[in-house]
């Protein structure tokens, strides 16, 4: 998020200061995920046995591991695509990266299981981030952006301004999705409920996919109509809200309506689960259409606002979870995602509405001058 603002508000007017951010991004990325891929290996027998109380999936923790070294590289490589406005560039190097992981992923199941399926994951990640950074290296060379460290001390004070509240934003996100699925590892048969949440949130992913690339291409967008304001800024979001709406709804009604069909098809243990696919799809259609909001207060650089409405999700997600999941299993847990969405959809929504307030206000004083 951070790489996508800056580089689209100065690519032209400072590409000096672009090219610093988009050296530094990566970067600080890869830092990061070091750090807690270190932590990860270094606390991976207490994670497994007393955090999930599963010590058999030790082995595949560590395996799993350059994932997030491997996804925080390819992340901010897609960050500094997107403020460059490369979309094709970044549309055709996420459907390489999608295929190598889902035919890596399939390739490997097939061979190894689930230690094979794990291989052919990060394999795939890892083919996939190689193209990734060879699309970024060209569109920087064509967009004559100049890589380099220079000043970057005094760029990192100024973009941690925006960055800090991005980063607990994506904190508090992690966590709370974790500590659900702590809480339904812990529950009766909490390995096969968590077997059946994994593959109904796998569709949820499918169903977020083309919203989430709308979102990304609207950031920059929105990061330069938000300079002038006014009434255009806000037809914008009302587009991009009613695109997010109808995308995900036109994958994820189908889906709800095949849910049965789909869950047969993982085998005789998964029939009979399809309710939690039809809650978790219905959560989708809610998280794609708010967070085309969301996107507006990212572009803003209003982050902290940002973060108090994703601590409240948190803390509906959790307590929802809490309260559902010892006598649900996977079925409280997609419940607990439903409502606080439910809370994500009105607390936007307010945001939204005082966002038109501003923005009416802005215009008449234009209008006056």
């Amino acid at each position: 998020m951070t790489a996508t603002r800056f580089i689209s508000m100065l690519r032209e007017a400072e590409p000096r200061r672009a090219g610093r951010i988009a050296t530094i991004a990566p970067l600080v990325a890869i830092s990061i995920a070091l750090i807690l891929s270190t932590a990860i290996l270094l606390f991976t027998p207490y994670l497994s046995s007393a955090v999930l109380n599963a010590p058999q999936i030790a082995p595949y923790l560590r395996l799993a591991i350059p994932l997030l070294v491997l996804g925080a590289f390819q992340e901010s490589a897609q960050g500094i695509l997107s403020g460059l406005e490369a979309f094709r560039a970044l549309a055709q190097a996420s459907a390489l990266a999608g295929l190598f992981q889902a035919f890596g992923m399939i390739w490997g199941a097939v061979q190894g299981g689930l230690t094979g399926c794990l291989v052919g994951f990060v394999s795939g990640t890892a083919l996939g981030a190689i193209v990734t950074g060879w699309v970024l290296a060209r569109q920087v060379r064509w967009h004559r952006l100049p890589l380099g460290l220079e000043g970057s001390i005094r760029e990192i004070q100024q973009l941690w301004r925006f960055a800090l509240p991005a980063v607990m934003v994506g904190g508090v996100v992690m966590l709370a999705n974790w500590w659900g699925g702590v809480l339904l590892m812990r529950s009766p048969n909490g390995s096969e409920q968590m077997g059946v949440f994994t593959a109904a949130n796998q569709w949820r992913m499918a169903i977020l996919y083309v919203p989430s690339l709308v979102a990304t291409a609207g950031l920059p967008v929105l990061t330069t109509l938000w300079k002038g304001g006014g009434a255009e800024y806000v037809r914008v979001i009302q587009l991009k809200i009613l695109i997010g709406f109808a995308t995900s709804s036109l994958v994820a009604l189908p889906v709800m309506l095949a849910s049965n069909l789909i869950f047969a098809g993982y085998g005789k243990a998964f029939v009979g689960d399809a309710a939690v696919l039809v809650l978790l799809s219905a959560a989708a259609i809610l998280a794609s259409t708010s967070n085309m909001v969301g996107q507006s207060i990212v572009g803003e650089g209003r982050m902290w606002i940002g973060l108090g409405v994703n601590v409240a999700w948190a803390v509906c997600l959790i307590g929802s979870a809490t309260m559902l999941i010892p006598t649900l299993g996977a079925l409280g847990l997609a419940w607990a995602n439903l409502i606080s969405f439910i809370v994500y959809v009105f607390m936007l929504g307010i945001h939204f509405h005082f966002t038109c307030r501003r923005e009416q206000g802005r215009r008449s004083k234009c209008l006056q001058n």
